[in-house]
């Protein structure tokens, strides 16, 4: 877990603020086992890409898989 302390705080530095919310919230939920690590990946692999979108120009796609996270 240590590990992933770690990469959150890294990935944390080149976010804007709502990436870094996501990021906290999904932290957490990690933290409290509310999802596995492996759906922390993936939210974290998506959120480098997402926070990289300008805002408004989010597809259907993207929308839904925020919506489950």
């Amino acid at each position: 877990m240590a590990d992933i302390e770690k990469a959150t705080d890294t990935t944390l530095e080149g976010l804007s603020q709502d990436g870094e919310t996501i990021l906290n919230y999904a932290y957490n939920q990690l933290k409290n086992g509310d999802i596995t690590r492996l759906k922390y990946l993936e939210i974290v692999n998506r959120l480098d890409k997402w926070d990289d979108i300008p805002y408004g120009e989010i597809s259907a796609t993207e929308t839904v898989f925020w919506n489950i996270c």
